[in-house]
């Protein structure tokens, strides 16, 4: 097999002779209905893709029943693993130039194709039999299932952010064969979605603080709203449940002749934590089962590349259920399965929980996280704009200001996030806040933009009713904020700035144009960057 260093650090590569080949074969693929040329119609342009995708799904499907067994389930883990430690040094910029630029361009579609074989791997009926390839064919068969997968998982992305994202702004050439990029898809959107992404994340602790002392990540602040209900629901509290989850990822230990990846027997495992912690059998094994993916909840929910909202895949879930010598064992990467603890327990505050946790009261619980988190996140908002003195006020649902000079707020205006002064620069802002979740799958963009911009009560919408009732009023309300103490001066705005302000960098940010929309992370990074008012 052939590897690749990156930051000290070896990983699985294709060999070129193996990509040369396959590129030939895809090529003949394309050629065979396209023509070389422009295309600027989005159906066509989706056309194109689905039928290039439509060739490496078909060999993904061919190849990976005979390369995919014996102990691939436990490589693909080890490689995740070493896929994380060269994350973490592109996270802290500590790769080389030159390898930082290569991490950018296969990192993310490789993690997301390793998650995806090991899903693919479990679903197989003869995993656990010997491939009937010799070690030359099974060697290059392992290199074109790779290419085919990592192609699947890209055209698929592409394909959801040609239709989805930016169906106006894509266009796509196909060029004669020798050209070494003969399929181009281009954006013509500037969009600076992913630097913007590695900006906040340096930014993050500083202006957000330290993502477990927040209520996002704050197990013991979302056990105080759900942990009741959930111990009536499967017998432990939902801090007991993610102990049982940490000390099983912590504890159990890799097989010294194998790869470095943990293995164990679920009944085992069970019973270890079961009489380690005191809590009962059927409660350890709830816990479980609600970060576990298995066989059959695949099959019935239909798992496809294409599905990223899936429940049974390696998003929320680190435990990979297989069956070996008879017994159900779980196979795990360590740097996975913490991953995706950490996307399950900051996902509590959207609603999702797993579906072996969900009771009615369960449920209710959920929302009161949700509704605390939202309000954690106004607050971290309010104390930014008073680091950069910008006095104001917070989450004024009827109206503004006391006395004689409040004025109401009408409820098709509804709450204001935020309205401040700043009398150094004599701007009001109006700012709105989001709690967005992180991600990059065009399909959860989607989300956002119906939310911001499409549907008839989008963000959007509501904002510009805030802003042009702030216009419409404004001597009153600057009234109104004097009589609610906002600041020792008179309030005697030049301008009105407005600003969305978002928990994480959304796809939002490169579609809106009438108000700026940033991270609160990149927002306070540009303010001090500038000593002002950024933007």
């Amino acid at each position: 097999m052939n590897y690749e260093n990156i930051g000290g650090i070896n990983i699985y590569r294709p060999q070129i002779h193996s990509e040369l080949i396959v590129r030939e074969r895809v090529q003949r693929h394309l050629y065979s209905k396209y023509a070389v040329g422009e295309y600027d119609d989005k159906p066509q342009i989706n056309e194109i893709i689905q039928h290039q995708f439509s060739y490496y799904f078909t060999e993904l499907n061919r190849l990976i029943p005979l390369i995919a067994r014996s102990d691939f389930l436990h490589f693909l883990l080890f490689q995740y693993d070493q896929s994380a430690e060269i994350d973490s040094l592109y996270k802290d910029r500590a790769l080389a130039a030159s390898e930082d630029k290569r991490w950018s361009e296969i990192g993310p579609i490789m993690r997301r194709t390793i998650k995806y074989l090991a899903e693919r791997s479990v679903l197989l009926e003869e995993r656990n039999a010997k491939s009937p390839l010799n070690d030359e064919a099974l060697s290059q068969g392992l290199d074109f299932l790779w290419i085919c997968a990592e192609e699947t998982v890209n055209l698929y992305l592409l394909s959801d952010q040609t239709y989805m994202v930016f169906p106006d702004a894509t266009a796509l050439k196909i060029l004669p064969p020798e050209n070494l990029k003969y399929f181009v898809l281009d954006v013509t959107n500037n969009c600076q979605l992913a630097e913007d992404v590695r900006r906040d994340t340096e930014n993050r602790e500083r202006y957000v603080g330290q993502a477990v002392a927040t209520v996002i990540y704050d197990i013991q602040e979302h056990d105080k709203a759900i942990g009741a209900a959930l111990k009536n629901s499967i017998g432990i509290s939902y801090l007991d449940a993610f102990s049982v989850l940490y000390r099983l990822i912590d504890s159990s230990v890799p097989d010294p002749d194998g790869f470095p990846v943990l293995n164990i027997k679920k009944d085992y495992a069970i019973e270890i934590l079961s009489s380690a912690s005191g809590f009962p059998l059927s409660a350890v094994e709830k816990a479980i089962e609600g970060f576990t993916i298995r066989k059959e909840d695949m099959l019935k929910e239909g798992r496809e590349v294409w599905k990223p909202k899936q429940e049974f895949r390696a998003y929320r879930r680190g435990f990979f259920e297989v069956d070996h010598a008879g017994d159900k064992h779980l196979c795990f990467s360590r740097n996975m399965a913490k991953e995706c603890l950490i996307q399950l327990n900051s996902e509590i505050v959207f609603k999702q929980i797993p579906v072996e946790w969900q009771s009615a009261s369960v449920m209710k619980s959920v929302e009161v996280v949700s509704n605390k988190a939202g309000a954690w996140f106004e607050n971290i908002v309010f104390d930014n704009f008073k680091t950069i003195n910008i006095p104001g006020l917070k989450s004024q649902k009827n109206g503004i200001g006391i006395g004689s000079e409040r004025i109401s707020i009408p409820p098709e205006v509804g709450e204001i996030d935020f309205i401040g002064y700043s009398p150094l620069e004599k701007i009001l802002v109006l700012a709105e806040c989001k709690l967005v979740r992180s991600g990059a799958e065009p399909k959860f963009f989607r989300d956002d933009i119906y939310d911001f911009i499409s549907s008839k009560k989008s963000y959007l919408t509501k904002f510009n009713k805030k802003y042009t009732w702030i216009k419409d009023n404004l001597t009153a309300v600057c009234r109104a904020l004097e009589s609610a103490g906002v600041c020792s001066s008179a309030i005697a705005p030049e301008q009105i700035k407005t600003v969305i302000i978002t928990h994480y960098p959304s796809v939002v940010q490169c579609l809106i144009d009438t108000h700026h929309c940033v991270s609160l992370a990149i927002f306070m990074s540009d303010c001090d960057r500038v000593g002002k008012w950024p933007y």
